[in-house]
């Protein structure tokens, strides 16, 4: 196969525009001043950006120079604001989104000004970067910044983060199209497409290839399908699962060991006072799970406090007596150990991959792994082993960390020259007055005014829920949903959707009942007798998205079906 210019590879095709990638220098030098992209990946936990001229595709580079970083984190910078080494602040992009309410932190100061000054302070790096590499480029005038958001946020989060940016002085004017959003998904779908897909011989419309996105925070699962031919293009996500879990989970459990075995006071006080330091400490052990291998039969992590001199100073009386007796050393972990902790995330991700798999209508050719936890080998091999005999191709892109940043570049560049004619559609939704009901299967107890023969062996009745009438206008902003609970010990859940040319179905093998598709959902947290299911069906112009969010644990499950 014959190498293809990343100009002529692919077109970006999403709800607003289709562009190709391949433009003309001359009519680019008359009708843009952009000279520079920028693509910012702002995470939950770690945040990177990456850099571009336009004269120069080829070339997209991530800043790496961030002070006080490890050599681990050397291509990002942790989403902390640090006030005085009074007080600290993180988390504050859950405030964003759908985040279930127990998992956004109490906070100092409005969420909206955490996130003003957080991208005031990155600014500084970024303004600096493209003025010392690009002479003479005015940031304003001739730089395009393209910021990712994870799928599901609203336009009206999309407003609030313009604002944060306005704010923070990296647009001149509120309005400026020379800020661009793009999802995390689709930049790494962007970036596959352009690195990966060749390589593995998956570049051929309708192929259907996988993102498993492992940050900080959250595991983001999407399935994206190449279409058109002549140019290809990249379709819409079409099947999308998110989940809180990956190094939170792991730098919970190493806080519980900690505690134990240094107490709270230590603990609470390193981090309200030298908040630096307790980051140190973080990042050692997250970096030695980053780098944990079953070759490492032998793995034995030793915790020096003698390297954390204000720990030292904040434990009580009672521990430090303990551990001057230790010499202020503690056995963190041994194999097992960490194994267990490692095991316990990995195992989740691969039910998720399992459900993500089974929601879709298309094979997935390729799994492509990128986020910080993907350069993990134990993990990597853990993923080929459950899935190679399903999928053909598993890869790991180069510097995974890096590749939401890129592909935020990638997009940039591919509209650069065309800002002018980009279209606002934020204030617009379509509409479509429905043919059919929709609704969904559902199984509840059966009671005496139910019919007899309908009663099943374990006293439950199938009944049809509907959740939108036919002849009802909808837009593309309106959500139908449903509330479900699960039963105790419940691990799984099956949402059928049907729909029918009727008013009022009750039964799902009515006459003219007819299935449009299935959403599959991981029901986790099985000890908690509190756990909430909303499922939901949007109506767009030209598919219907259905979803099941977990209102506890903030999981997300999301599949699209299209009109029959």
């Amino acid at each position: 196969m014959n190498k293809r210019s990343s100009k002529e590879s692919f077109i970006y095709n999403s709800d607003r525009f289709s562009e190709s990638l391949k433009e003309d220098t001359e009519k680019f030098e008359l009708n843009s001043n952009i000279q520079a992209v920028v693509g910012l990946d702002f995470g939950t936990t770690y945040s990177g950006f990456a850099c571009c001229h336009v004269s120069n595709e080829e070339y997209i580079y991530s800043y790496d120079s961030w002070s006080n970083n490890s050599d681990y984190l050397k291509m990002k910078v942790p989403t902390v604001l640090n006030y005085n080494d009074d007080y600290c602040i993180e988390f504050f992009k859950l405030y964003l989104g759908d985040s279930p309410d127990n998992l956004k932190p109490k906070l100092p100061i409005e969420y909206k000004k955490a996130i003003t000054e957080f991208f005031r302070k990155i600014s500084k790096d970024i303004k600096k970067e493209v003025q010392n590499h690009w002479l003479g480029i005015d940031f304003f005038e001739n730089v395009l910044l393209v910021l990712t958001v994870p799928m599901g946020f609203s336009e009206k989060d999309k407003d609030i983060m313009r604002e944060c940016v306005y704010d923070a002085n990296l647009i001149r004017n509120k309005c400026s199209k020379k800020l661009q959003f793009i999802t995390e998904s689709e930049a790494a779908a962007l970036y596959c497409m352009k690195n990966e897909l060749e390589e593995h011989d998956l570049l051929t419309t309708r192929n259907s290839f996988m993102i498993i996105d492992c940050g900080g925070c959250t595991v983001d699962l999407s399935t994206c399908k190449l279409v058109g031919n002549n140019p290809l293009q990249l379709g819409k996500v079409t099947e999308y699962i998110r989940d809180f879990c990956v190094s939170t989970f792991i730098n919970k459990e190493f806080m519980k060991f900690l505690r134990e075995k240094l107490g709270n006071r230590g603990i609470d006080l390193l981090m309200e006072v030298k908040y630096d330091e307790f980051q140190g400490l973080v990042y050692s052990f997250y970096d030695r799970i980053t780098y944990f291998s079953e070759d490492y039969t032998e793995y034995h992590y030793v915790l020096d406090v003698n390297d954390y001199p204000y720990l030292k100073q904040y434990v009580s009386k009672d521990i430090r007596k303990i551990m001057e007796e230790n010499d202020w050393v503690i056995n963190v972990v041994e194999y097992n150990d960490i194994k267990k902790i490692v095991d316990l995330m990995v195992d989740r991700i691969i039910r998720l991959i399992h459900i993500q798999i089974s929601n879709s209508q298309e094979t997935c050719s390729g799994i492509f792994l990128v986020g910080g936890v993907s350069e993990n080998k134990y993990f990597q091999e853990k993923i080929k082993q459950e899935f190679h005999h399903k999928v053909n191709t598993i890869s790991v892109p180069y510097n995974p960390i890096t590749v939401i940043a890129h592909g935020a570049v990638i997009y940039g560049l591919s509209i650069s020259s065309n800002l002018d004619k980009l279209e606002d559609n934020t204030n617009s939704s379509s509409s479509r007055v429905l043919d059919y009901t929709y609704g969904i299967q559902f199984s509840s107890d059966w009671k005496d005014t139910d019919p007899p023969n309908r009663k099943t062996s374990d006293g439950k009745i199938s009944k049809f829920i509907s959740l939108v009438k036919r002849g009802t206008e909808v837009t593309s902003d309106q959500v139908f949903s449903f509330n479900f609970k699960p039963e105790s010990g419940q691990t799984h859940i099956k949402f059928e959707v049907y729909y029918i040319n009727e008013d009022s179905a009750i039964y799902i093998d009515e006459p003219g009942m007819k299935l449009l598709g299935v959403l599959n959902a991981d029901l986790p947290d099985i000890y908690l007798d509190n756990r909430s299911i909303d499922f939901g069906l949007i109506f767009g112009q030209n598919e219907i998205t259905a979803f099941a969010r977990n209102e506890l644990n903030g999981q997300k499950f999301v599949t699209t079906f299209y009109y029959q």
